[in-house]
């Protein structure tokens, strides 16, 4: 299920190209950069990169005679690694987590992994997708999509940086708008609809609730 969001950023103009600037991400290529980078307002644990998960365990992975659900790599120094063993064999080894390094885990990130982190704590499931951006005298507007969520959390420490001084000093709006709300089927029970209102951050006079597009 796909979410549209506009976030409206309203200022002078030296501090809307400071907001483009604290949230943009170059990538490999000119078709990766991110001009709204989630993981530039609530970065994910870099150790969390590491860890490789299969929900179903499709692949019957065997560590040490046991199937893992979780697993990583290790170079010989112990270190966790991104390299696939397949590829590196030479450089890295498979390991599975262990029941006591999985309790570390969800004591220190309350995840397992990278995916079930960004689900916690950016409220969807993805980054921002499909992200257009106008620059106008003293505003400048995103345009983006996100998957299974809207970007509320985002937002939402967008405006708590800014109150602490940590971002521009600008004003705020958000919309959010869901797209295929009334034809999407799921699978499984992992998405529960954002139940917050159309306007949340910045100077709106009024909230609509979006529980009405939940509604058969």
């Amino acid at each position: 299920m796909w979410t549209n969001n506009i976030v409206t950023f309203y200022g002078a103009d030296e501090d809307l190209k400071k907001v483009a600037e604290r949230l943009y991400s170059p990538g490999v290529t000119s078709e990766e950069d991110n001009c709204f980078d989630f993981n530039k307002i609530i970065p994910i644990p870099k150790e969390l990169y590491y860890i490789h998960f299969s929900r179903f365990n499709l692949n019957k992975k065997m560590i040490h005679g046991r199937e893992y659900k979780q697993w990583y790599y290790v170079n010989f120094d112990g270190k966790m690694i991104e390299q696939n063993p397949d590829n590196y064999f030479e450089k890295s080894r498979l390991k599975g987590m262990s029941s006591s390094m999985k309790k570390q885990f969800m004591r220190k990130y309350g995840a397992l992994n990278d995916s079930d982190w960004i689900a916690i704590n950016w409220g969807t499931r993805s980054n921002s997708n499909s992200v257009s951006s106008d620059e106008f005298r003293e505003k400048l507007v995103y345009n983006f999509r996100t998957n299974y969520g809207s970007a509320r959390l985002i937002v939402l420490e967008i405006e708590n940086m800014i109150y602490r001084g940590e971002f521009p000093k600008v004003k705020m709006m958000w919309e959010h708008n869901n797209v295929d709300v009334h034809i999407c089927f799921m699978e499984d029970d992992e998405y529960v609809p954002d139940p917050t209102p159309v306007f949340t951050v910045g100077f709106a006079e009024t909230e609509k609730s979006t529980a009405e597009y939940y509604k058969w």
